[in-house]
């Protein structure tokens, strides 16, 4: 008898702001908000593979900790509360062809009974395992075979927010250190208020990018992020920035990514 056992390997991503370029699921956005009149969103998913795929759209929710990481989170808290309570969605499930993409709409129900606040969910976009059929079990000795089937999923974050929030946000001094093979600059973003920050980060010689970080989340979880920005790739890139750099002022900014609004600016000192 020939057996045959099949293994569905599950490859995650999109927790971070990094893109998997293997992965086979894309998906038009990486944060979703709606606040306060907002009622309606949307989002696309992408079959970016050779063949066809099932696809099943469900919510989970995560902590997040100060290195931008996150968890499984089983239950609320005074602090963390879910936003699906407050969402419908549809499709939940679909079928894609080799190329082809399915529209994805969200709607928020009444909170007219919701404390004001903010609601955190992450939205689950994950490829479903091929059925397999019984007819492929072939009996012919007594060798075992082996199927693995890789299937991918990724998530992001959907905020919902009611009433009027406030947000504070501040950072550490920023230290500057070469490494074998690039410069860092690295940081503590801090927060505080009641509602969560989606950041870009800029460091800058007058109108020169040096450094950016773009789209990092800092959640109510945490209220704080370290960072560690990576840049001037290579020697002598390297070794130009220490030229140019070693002991000049540079400008640091944080922006709120949603509105591009300036929080929080300050002139940074370049010590290596």
């Amino acid at each position: 008898m020939k057996n045959k056992i099949f293994f569905t390997i599950f490859t995650f991503f999109g927790l971070l702001f990094v893109s998997n370029l293997f992965a086979t699921v894309g998906v038009s956005d990486t944060y979703m908000l709606l606040e306060n009149n907002t009622r309606n969103a949307s989002f696309t998913v992408f079959n970016r593979s050779d063949e066809p795929h099932d696809y099943k759209i469900t919510f989970v929710h995560f902590l997040q900790d100060k290195t931008g990481g996150y968890k499984p989170l089983d239950k609320e808290s005074d602090i963390i509360k879910f936003a699906d309570t407050f969402l419908i969605y549809t499709p939940r499930q679909f079928h894609l062809e080799a190329g082809g993409s399915q529209v994805i709409r969200l709607q928020k129900k009444s909170m007219v009974t919701a404390l004001d606040g903010e609601y955190v969910s992450h939205i689950l976009i994950s490829e479903q395992p091929p059925v397999i059929d019984d007819s492929e079990v072939v009996k012919k000795s007594d060798k075992m075979e082996f199927v693995i089937n890789q299937v991918f999923a990724t998530s992001f974050p959907v905020v919902v927010r009611k009433g009027t929030l406030n947000l504070d946000v501040s950072s550490t001094d920023v230290i500057f250190k070469q490494e074998k093979t690039h410069m860092t600059a690295k940081f503590t973003i801090n927060i505080t208020g009641n509602k969560s920050l989606r950041a870009d980060v800029f460091i800058k010689d007058g109108d020169q990018i040096i450094a950016l970080m773009k789209g990092a989340n800092i959640f109510l979880s945490s209220k704080t992020r370290d960072v560690v920005l990576n840049f001037a790739d290579g020697n002598d890139k390297m070794n130009k920035f220490i030229k140019d750099y070693k002991g000049k002022t540079l400008s640091f900014e944080i922006l709120d990514s949603i509105t591009n609004s300036s929080l929080y600016k300050k002139n940074i000192t370049v010590k290596i």
